[in-house]
């Protein structure tokens, strides 16, 4: 089974987890999701704005250490989910997996509404 194959079934299980509504949801997800879809930018010739997603990512990263006050949680938070939204991203991009991009707009539609009400976030595209 491909990485890509089994990230799907264990992203579906983990999302509980992941968004729980606990106080890193969802602006240090939301990092974790744009420096995920940076690194699968800067290695697939399906993708590109590498650049733009990681100034996403610092901004979401900025507002869950504001929002929490723990930048130690906020960066390990991000250093558990990051690599698997990158192999989601190359699940949906690079494979056409339904799931992942399914997981994906969910996400960042999330992302998309709570960055409206965040000062670091408010004019981001």
């Amino acid at each position: 089974m491909s990485a890509q194959a089994a990230l799907v079934p264990a992203l579906l299980c983990a999302w509980p987890a992941f968004a729980d509504g606990g106080e890193l949801y969802p602006a240090a997800d939301c990092a974790a999701l744009w420096f995920g879809y940076g690194d699968y930018a800067a290695v697939s010739s399906f993708l590109d704005g590498q650049q733009a997603a990681y100034d996403k990512a610092n901004a979401f990263r900025a507002a869950a250490i504001r929002l929490t006050g723990d930048a130690e949680a906020v960066e390990a938070h991000i250093a558990r989910w990051r690599p698997d939204m990158a192999l989601m991203m190359e699940a949906y991009i690079g494979h056409a997996d339904r799931s992942s991009r399914e997981i994906f707009e969910r996400l960042s539609d999330t992302c998309k509404d709570f960055a409206r009400t965040q000062p670091e976030t408010r004019l981001l595209q």
